[in-house]
């Protein structure tokens, strides 16, 4: 579902009109200020010696001030108002081809369009025409969303799980939920910990977002033994500041890995890489062996990806290894 180009071809064309028009306006703008600065300074020129004729001329100069000032501010409005309307152009060149991005953010733009409209703004019947095919692709998307986003992200190398039913999509056996508001038509990307991004529903929007974060997650090579060294360091750091043992259960949510609050690791990138390990190992190191506890706490508990997955898991220890 495209934009004809020719919508695009005259968008350019209308730029570069309007680019013109906002150098003449600067060009402008700049003329009465400085025609203001002149007559400032041959005010302060006359007052230094106040006859009969001087005063006469001061006010003439001030009658003549007065007229710049106030072209200037209506110079600078209509400066303020083509720079507002050369943004909103460039803005529809970088989403053409994304008919709900369009549809979102001239809904966001009713003021300036009014402005336009009100003005008699000769380009305001362009913008009308794009809104209008804006919608009419719109309508057609979302009436055939199911299909659409089955197809992109088949495309894309990626399936969707069959679970999936509009409005609430999910990949990767559920690690990933794509919610879509019809209302508002904006999509939201999810994974096991919580909001990835939140942003208008166009097709090719929610395959891009997917396969940015699935190339920060999955993309990636593992090296089993260096996460369990991680891991394991992270532990030993957690039981020696809280005065603990070596084999001592902690919460796992304790170990920065899986700390959603911090910023130097991301928790769902350390759950598929626990996830892994899980599945392949290894298991042991410093003739210690990784264990891991379960819990009915979701909000304090991790699940696992894949067939890794056995409930929520809440808590890690290093059980020793018996010689």
């Amino acid at each position: 579902m495209k934009f004809d180009f020719e919508i695009l071809e005259r968008i350019e064309k209308i730029e570069d009109i309007e680019n013109n028009e906002i150098k003449e306006t600067k060009n402008r703008l700049a003329f009465l200020q400085k025609g203001n600065k002149v007559l400032s300074e041959w005010k302060n020129f006359l007052a230094r010696e106040l006859t009969t004729e001087i005063i006469i001329s001061l006010k003439d100069t001030e009658k003549q001030q007065n007229i710049i000032k106030e072209d200037i501010v209506k110079t600078k409005n209509k400066l303020n108002y083509l720079q507002q309307v050369s943004k909103l152009w460039i803005e529809l060149k970088k989403l053409n081809n994304l008919p709900i991005s369009i549809v979102i953010s001239l809904k966001k733009k009713k003021l300036l369009l009014k402005k336009m409209e009100n003005a008699n703004d000769k380009y305001f019947n362009e913008i009308d025409k794009i809104h209008k095919k804006a919608m009419e692709l719109t309508r057609k998307i979302m009436l055939n969303y199911p299909f659409l986003i089955d197809k992109e992200c088949k495309e894309a190398g990626y399936v969707l799980d069959q679970e999936s039913r509009h409005p609430k999509y999910s990949l990767k056996n559920g690690f990933f939920k794509i919610e879509i508001n019809n209302k508002s038509l904006m999509a939201t990307l999810y994974d096991y910990e919580g909001k990835l991004a939140k942003f208008p529903a166009d097709i090719q929007n929610v395959v891009n977002y997917i396969k940015i974060e699935h190339k920060r997650i999955f993309d990636k090579k593992f090296d089993g033994m260096k996460f369990l060294k991680l891991l394991r360091n992270q532990y030993i750091e957690i039981i020696k500041k809280e005065n603990r043992i070596d084999g001592d259960a902690i919460p796992i949510r304790n170990i920065p890995l899986f700390d959603k609050k911090n910023k130097k690791f991301r928790s769902d990138e350390s759950i598929v890489s626990l996830s892994y390990l899980v599945k392949k190992g290894p298991y042991e190191i410093e003739n210690r062996q990784l264990d891991l506890q379960q819990t009915k706490d979701t909000d304090k508990g991790i699940l696992l990806f894949g067939a890794a997955s056995r409930g929520y898991i809440g808590f890690i220890l290093f059980k020793e290894v018996k010689q």
